[in-house]
């Protein structure tokens, strides 16, 4: 007998090869087994084809964790302004550390450049972190700006290593909900981070027009501090400011943005801030009202 092509029939103790016949010599009970047999086999594969979808899906657009959606903890921004080359700086430093750890804060660090003359030149210091500082105390109406010092929600400020006052300013904020509300979401999709503010209640009735900020940090770095006042120490520093760059602004609607993880990443960035901050009509910035975090890209 020539060698033929098989199919498998389906029996209660076994699946058995046999030869096949053309559909034109089976019974009409076979050819009805064989029409149920192939709709079973259809659906089953169906079934699969969804489950593989839905998995694939799930994989290409990876949630990230959004802080302000509407019924959520809302968290607080703290942000630290700090220096290799201050002697008063490393227990606020320490503190930043304990905030950066909490699931109710967003804690960032800038690092200033106007004590690099003192006789270390601080490695992650830029102008721009040091300008952003002396905004901030114009828009307090403060003559003084110094370090360590920690603003919270870019509404008050207070001295980073007094650990008491900087949790009654997160605990007054809360109460009197003047933490960030307006939701700011951030999703993983494919090789996309994909933003989006605004939608909901709270954002259809702000008064007055927010700016949008992508905010890099670096997760943990170790510095060995050779001169100046610190000068033998080695410290760690925790969600360490490397640059910020606007990303649009929103009034009462919404904003959309897409941006390539590829690129966050080749800058060797771990993480990123997204901070939507209102501002004066000086142009100075004012309270943060929404706000949310990627701690992995």
């Amino acid at each position: 007998m020539s060698a033929g092509p098989f199919c498998y029939h389906l029996s209660s103790s076994c699946l058995k090869p046999t030869r096949a016949s053309p559909i034109s010599e089976l019974s009409v009970t076979d050819r009805l087994f064989i029409y149920r047999s192939m709709k079973r086999l259809l659906s089953i594969l169906s079934i699969l084809a969804l489950a593989t979808l839905t998995s694939l899906s799930a994989a290409a657009a990876e949630d990230v964790r959004t802080d302000t959606e509407p019924g959520s903890k809302m968290r607080s921004v703290v942000e630290l302004f700090t220096s290799q080359g201050c002697s008063s700086c490393p227990k606020a430093d320490r503190y930043l550390g304990k905030l950066a750890a909490r699931d109710d804060v967003i804690a960032l660090s800038w690092h200033v450049d106007y004590w690099n003359y003192l006789g270390w030149s601080d490695t992650f210091s830029k102008p721009e972190f040091s300008d952003r500082q002396r905004r901030y105390a114009a828009s307090f109406k403060s003559r003084n700006y110094y370090t360590p010092q920690m603003v919270v929600n870019g509404r008050d400020h207070t001295v980073g290593s007094q650990e008491n006052k900087v949790e009654a300013l997160l605990a007054a904020h809360i109460a009197a909900k003047q933490a960030p509300r307006i939701v700011v979401n951030a999703r993983k999709v494919g090789d996309e981070l994909r933003i989006s503010v605004g939608g909901d209640s709270e954002s259809k009735t702000m008064g007055s027009e927010a700016t949008l900020w992508l905010v890099m940090f670096d997760k943990t770095r170790k510095v060995m501090i050779e001169r100046g006042e610190n000068a033998g120490s080695e410290i760690t520093y925790h969600n360490v400011v490397r640059g910020k760059t606007m990303l649009g602004m929103v009034k009462g609607g919404t904003l959309d943005v897409a941006l390539p993880i590829a690129e966050l990443k080749r800058r060797g960035f771990d993480g990123c801030a997204l901070l939507l901050q209102t501002m004066d009509v000086n142009g100075l910035p004012g309270p943060i009202i929404g706000a949310t975090v990627v701690n992995s890209l």
